[in-house]
């Protein structure tokens, strides 16, 4: 039978502690290559939030003033293409979806038509975690409740689509009472 020295079992162990420590150190570097250096994620993702601000007087008429802010949530850089933002007027015998089809909007379309604006000039880029915000004015239709839109398209064309219905009579009840 094969006994074994204290001396080899010695050696083995030393053998069997560095081929761990080895992989280990391996599994580390492939792990920090793809987190920082490929891996800052391969799907951008942004998130876009309206704020109705205030209601203005321009020219005898009633606006809105929405503010809207934009948001890269993701871990890659997004470079932006093309940022359109879109209002309709929410009646009461319509519904909310009478806002134009952003899906089947394209660069032929004329925007001025359909109410429909390019917003976030100001910005090719959006780094992971900035933000960018713009002001948009909107004329008030007869009704006060409105629908916003916005469609962001990056350079991979990859698009972002966001909306939300308005009231300027929130906006109203949130001022305080004199």
């Amino acid at each position: 039978m094969w006994a074994m020295e204290p001396s080899d079992l010695k050696t083995w162990m030393e053998i069997v502690q560095a081929v761990v420590t080895t992989v280990g150190i391996l599994a580390a570097g492939i792990w920090s290559f793809f987190t920082f250096v490929v891996g800052r994620t391969f799907a951008p993702n942004m998130q876009i939030t309206f704020a109705l601000k205030q209601v203005v007087d321009v020219q005898d008429r009633k606006a809105a003033i929405v503010s809207v802010k934009i948001k890269n949530i993701g871990r890659t850089r997004v470079r932006k293409k093309r940022c359109y933002i879109a209002t309709a007027s929410v009646t009461e015998g319509s519904s909310a979806g009478d806002m134009p089809e952003f899906s089947r909007l394209d660069e032929s379309l004329d925007f001025s038509a359909a109410k429909v604006y390019r917003v976030f000039d100001a910005h090719s880029t959006l780094e992971p975690a900035e933000e960018a915000t713009e002001d948009a004015l909107f004329a008030l239709g007869p009704s006060p409740t409105f629908k916003v839109g916005l469609i962001f398209t990056d350079k991979r064309n990859n698009s972002w689509i966001s909306s939300a219905i308005l009231d300027v009579r929130t906006l109203q009840r949130q001022e305080p009472q004199a």
